[in-house]
């Protein structure tokens, strides 16, 4: 019903100058409306109105009456509040976002005046904990337009630090250095036989790069020089 309302409501202000009396705008509602419950509502509203000498539709306020008490959820209001009390601001949820969502509900629940104190304790218990935390840091909004700029300004200024400051997942974790493998070459060894010192050629080198304790000629140790013989 809000929807079709609505778009009554638009189309009549925009041909105001065209749809003028009451009976004008009573007829294009009613030629509106044309399913179901709607349809016959409209039937017994034509009805009575033709049976009339002369016929009449009255006045478009009382046809708004009439059409609203049949059609209009009577709980309309009292579900707004239960909802106004249950909105709450999501994790990743801007805080412009919550109070578009939370205007809606206060509206229709009909806390446009006069109802600051409890707009105020709702936001207190319904805005994210940081926010409220840092709103009583600070000297406290004395009512509820204050708390909704200042929970607005406090968020953006959030986000926007946090954009300028990024966090990762690895930041602050130790992550441990890969250990060098072992680079120690192995002895090598002959196979089925001792172990050996080196190949054959390996000693005559070593034995070239060497030098005799006593005679100081390289080649050979003392051990085999002649001179000490």
């Amino acid at each position: 019903f809000e929807k079709f309302w609505r778009q009554v409501r638009l189309y009549l202000h925009a041909n105001k100058e065209v749809i003028k009396d009451d009976e004008e705008k009573i007829l294009f509602i009613l030629s509106c409306m044309n399913e179901g419950l709607a349809s016959q509502w409209a039937q017994n509203v034509f009805d009575v109105a033709m049976a009339q000498k002369p016929s009449s539709f009255g006045t478009f306020e009382a046809f708004e009456k009439d059409l609203k008490s049949s059609f209009e959820d009577p709980n309309k209001q009292r579900n707004a509040q239960i909802a106004l009390s249950n909105t709450r601001q999501g994790l990743q949820e801007t805080a412009e976002a919550f109070f578009q969502r939370f205007e809606l509900n206060r509206w229709t629940a009909g806390y446009t005046t006069g109802y600051d104190q409890y707009l105020m304790e709702l936001l207190e218990r319904n805005l994210k904990t940081d926010i409220v935390c840092t709103i009583y840091s600070q000297d406290l909004p004395a009512d509820y337009a204050g708390w909704k700029k200042k929970a607005i300004q406090l968020d953006q200024q959030g986000r926007r630090l946090r954009s300028m400051f990024p966090t990762t997942q690895s930041r602050g974790q130790y992550v441990p250095r890969p250990q060098n493998q072992n680079t120690t070459p192995a002895v090598p060894q002959k196979t089925g036989g001792a172990q050996t010192l080196g190949q054959p050629m390996d000693i005559d080198r070593r034995r070239k790069e060497c030098s005799c304790y006593t005679c100081g000629v390289k080649g050979h140790i003392a051990r085999f020089c002649r001179r000490g013989q």
